[in-house]
């Protein structure tokens, strides 16, 4: 029931065109395979908040999760909140920040920033959430490996 903040500042520049899948945010039990084979993007069953990037898309989405149960915004112009396309994979950093602000014991308000602009907000209901830990993943979407930097990652929350 407390305000936490997650912060990485990441290069994600694809090797292979739109062949690149990437997360970083807070899951339960981050594992090599929190992001599924074949672009099919992060777990179908998970606890957490989460900016990811699927193979086959060029933009990044959020995400936030109770187990089975998730909202997904993909951050087109017309579903960001800055009415920007925010395009995942490019020669500059970024810096990626998920902020949780519960107002209820039982529901927040999740806000995802990209370069200090808030491009979503998700109401998340996170009853029977675990444990949480910070992460960031890659996996190839061909035969090509992928890379990526972080720059810095940084975890903060309220006491």
């Amino acid at each position: 029931d407390k305000p936490a903040v997650w912060e990485a500042k990441v290069l994600v520049a694809e090797a292979n065109t739109n062949k690149l899948n990437f997360f970083f945010g807070v899951a339960d039990a981050i594992a090599a395979n929190h992001l599924q084979d074949a672009g099919a993007g992060p777990l179908a069953s998970y606890s957490g908040a989460l900016f990811f990037k699927e193979d086959g898309q060029t933009l990044w989405s959020v995400e936030t999760s109770i187990a089975g149960t998730q909202t997904t915004t993909q951050l087109t112009a017309v579903n960001s909140l800055d009415k920007t396309a925010h395009t995942a994979g490019s020669s500059s950093y970024q810096t990626l920040r998920i902020e949780f602000l519960p107002f209820s014991s039982t529901q927040a308000d999740v806000l995802f920033y990209i370069d200090g602009v808030c491009v979503a907000k998700h109401l998340f209901t996170y009853t029977s959430a675990t444990e949480m830990q910070v992460g960031i993943g890659v996996k190839n979407g061909s035969t090509t490996a992928e890379t990526a930097y972080a720059d810095y990652v940084a975890a903060f929350q309220a006491r």
